[in-house]
């Protein structure tokens, strides 16, 4: 399982995120990018939606997906609560997420975030861990 923090940014949000393989690293940028929204404890699992994306290398793949969340979000309402990577080439990616509608009652949105940038993105590819850093504009 894959890890995230946020990281300071000056106007912006930014976080780390680490896995043993991309799989788990981009696992983990998606869910911190939901922490940045709203308190993940609160959403429950009640919709498992699929979302795809496509990118020329693994930089763009990283910013599309992370941007169809972020479409799904904030066109659809859904808050995520976990991610499941299906399949995952240089080029294409294919996701499971869990969660449920925002519910203004119940979850407490602490950011809106605009988009995924490509602003200090890094996808740091190592033998044994993979370390992205992404910054999201809000």
């Amino acid at each position: 399982m894959g890890t995230y923090k946020p990281i300071p940014h000056p106007s912006d949000l930014a976080l780390i995120a680490e896995g043993a393989d991309l799989k788990e690293a981009f696992e983990a940028a998606a869910l911190g990018m939901f922490a940045f929204i709203t308190n993940l404890d609160k959403v429950a699992e009640k919709k498992f939606i699929k979302v795809s994306a496509g990118g020329e290398d693994k930089e763009a793949l990283l910013v599309n997906f992370l941007n169809e969340l972020i479409f799904l979000e904030d066109a659809k309402g859904i808050l995520v609560k976990a991610i499941s990577i299906l399949d995952l080439t240089e080029t294409s990616i294919e996701a499971e997420v869990v969660g449920e509608n925002y519910n203004p009652k119940k979850h407490q949105l602490t950011h809106s975030i605009k988009a995924a940038t490509y602003n200090q993105l890094k996808v740091d590819q190592q033998k044994d861990r993979v370390e992205i850093t992404v910054v999201f504009d809000v």
